[in-house]
């Protein structure tokens, strides 16, 4: 018969070795070849969430998962959203990222010289929505930014393109006060339309420039 002596070592040993588990195994790394997209919609629970993950082989039990959140006083503060998760995930990170709300920023490129319309297409880029139809916005070639913009998962597309244009309005009013007065541009709208050509023109466009100029100073 074990005294209570005995029995109280033994107990503590089991709750360590127990522990020492429940460590290893909350930050163990699975280890995956590519990073997986992960959408955890809004009104997930823990079970849930946990499924999710398991299906995906990123996690090595739900229970683990939940049993972890649970101890950490994370299960009630997980965000919604899309995640990405690369191939050195634990539970341990995978929580932190979504607690942290971590999201996965898709990217939007306007490049230089697109025309109004390639400017649209972007409209059908993964993950956003196209709004433009119920947006009073000014669409024109000239009036936006080029930059690459980060978006979630479901940000409106008119929303980049009004950002675009009140960063192109505030930088392009900059440059049209510090120009060359002897340029011959009547107004910020030729210059903007001049450039505009310049940039389809491809390479030396120094050049090209200063032939529209010379042909403006000349009236043609």
């Amino acid at each position: 018969m074990i005294t209570s002596n005995k029995l109280i070592p033994t107990l503590t040993l089991i709750l360590v070795l127990i522990l020492i588990f429940f460590v290893i195994s909350t930050n163990y790394k699975l280890n995956k070849s590519d990073s997986t997209i992960l959408d955890i919609p809004k009104g997930s629970n823990v079970s849930t969430i946990a499924d999710q993950l398991y299906k995906n082989d990123l996690i090595l039990n739900p229970y683990l998962f939940k049993i972890y959140t649970r101890v950490s006083f994370s299960d009630e503060i997980l965000k919604a959203g899309e995640y990405e998760f690369t191939s050195s995930e634990s539970i341990r990170t995978i929580v932190n990222k979504i607690v942290n709300g971590d999201f996965f920023y898709r990217k939007l490129i306007l490049l230089p010289g697109l025309t109004l319309q390639d400017i649209m297409d972007l409209g059908s880029s993964e993950g956003l929505v196209n709004d433009l139809e119920n947006k009073d916005l000014l669409l024109e070639e000239g009036s936006f930014y080029p930059d690459t913009y980060f978006y979630l998962k479901g940000d409106s597309f008119a929303s980049i393109l009004l950002k675009s244009q009140e960063t192109w309005k505030l930088l392009s009013q900059k440059l049209w006060k510090e120009r060359d007065t002897n340029l011959p541009y009547n107004n910020l709208k030729e210059a903007i339309t001049l450039a505009s050509i310049i940039e389809k023109e491809g390479v030396e466009k120094n050049k090209i420039a200063g032939v529209f100029v010379n042909r403006l100073r000349m009236g043609m």
